[in-house]
């Protein structure tokens, strides 16, 4: 999901990028997965810049 979100973001799609960044984190932590939770966190946090 982590390149989907980073080709969005190229495309100028920042809102649609932090959506799918959003439902990765929800699954993520749905699974207990802290790498993936981490590592949506910090998309999150790069395309809203």
């Amino acid at each position: 999901m982590g390149s989907i979100i980073l080709i969005l973001k190229d495309l100028g799609m920042s809102t649609e990028a932090i959506e799918v960044a959003k439902r990765g984190l929800a699954l993520s932590k749905k699974a207990k997965n802290n790498d993936f939770i981490l590592l949506n966190e910090g998309l999150i946090a790069g395309t809203k810049k």
